[in-house]
């Protein structure tokens, strides 16, 4: 599986994560489930968005952030991590097979941008 990032991330704005799920064989599959997790790097849950579940099912998806999924409470704490887990078969090495993947991204705080030199 490999998740990617489609823009830039700022502060309280919208970011995109576009997941692709992939077999042993490096071969798009669609899950039989999936979801993911927003957390801090103290792995604490972001904004409520624990265990979302996606839907619909493909074999590849868009993580949509956006707004308070982004918010900078602290400027220190810029490190957002997304969790994917999913459920797939293969025909290779059999039924219920999990996937978990992690991605870290930065927040740019756009407070520290615009302050006074």
């Amino acid at each position: 599986m490999t998740i990617r990032l489609t823009e830039k991330v700022n502060e309280e704005s919208t970011a995109i994560l576009r997941v692709t799920f992939t077999d042993s064989d490096g071969n798009a599959v669609i899950p039989q489930s999936a979801t993911w997790t927003l957390s801090d790097r103290d792995n604490e849950v972001v904004n409520g968005k624990s265990d979302v579940t996606i839907s619909p099912l493909a074999s590849t998806v868009d993580i949509l952030l956006k707004g308070d999924d982004l918010k900078l409470p602290f400027p220190r704490e810029r490190v957002r991590r997304v969790l994917v887990k999913a459920i797939y078969d293969s025909s290779t090495y059999g039924d219920d097979l999990p996937f978990n993947e992690e991605f870290e991204f930065t927040i740019t705080d756009l407070r520290s941008l615009n302050a006074p030199a």
